[in-house]
């Protein structure tokens, strides 16, 4: 789902007529969908399960923060041992679950947790942070203006000449914001 809705692009871009809908959705739906690629994780809030091989404390979860309200979040260890380990701490906003004692290996997939996580839809988009938002607008408004000029880094005008130097596939401002949200992968 997208991050923002086209009304809050087209404020940010001072446009009011319908001219360039059809474009400025499909740049939404694209750099939404690249965000979340790149932050490792998975936004839309909904029922999940993930596995994770023991042997380890810490865990992450691929899509926080966890909803935790209706206590709907089930760790379930399966082990050969006589005793099984079942004290853990979910962190919500990180989507960690923290064991007290280390879980011990015996298999792949030993441990598995069922969840509900991610932002709720409003409307169009989703109802993640401001700075979220912020990086999908700043993006989608930077594909918009420098859609006729794909690939130039440089430009000659009669007052002189004009270099860009983009290093990556964001603008230096989101990629701060998407290294903010990024998860590596525990457990």
């Amino acid at each position: 789902m997208k991050l923002i809705d086209i009304a809050e692009l087209k404020i940010f871009l001072e446009k009011d007529d319908f001219e360039h809908d059809s474009l400025l959705e499909m740049l939404i739906e694209y750099v939404s969908t690249n965000l979340e690629t790149a932050m490792n994780r998975s936004l839309l809030k909904q029922e999940r399960i993930e596995y994770f091989k023991g042997g380890g404390k810490l865990f992450l979860l691929k899509a926080p923060p966890i909803d935790n309200s209706n206590h709907t979040l089930t760790v379930s260890v399966d082990s050969d041992a006589q005793t099984v380990n079942v004290d853990y701490y979910v962190h919500t906003n990180s989507g960690m679950i923290e064991f007290v004692v280390p879980t011990e290996y015996t298999e792949p997939n030993q441990i598995s947790v069922l969840y509900t996580g991610g932002y709720s839809g409003t409307g169009n988009s989703l109802a993640v942070p401001n700075d979220l938002k912020m990086a999908c607008t700043l993006q989608s408004a930077y594909l918009f203006k420098r859609r006729k000029d794909i690939g130039i880094n440089q430009m000659s005008t009669p007052d002189g000449s004009i270099g860009t130097f983009l290093t990556g596939e964001f603008l230096p401002q989101v990629q701060k914001i998407v290294d903010r949200y990024h998860l590596y992968n525990v457990g």
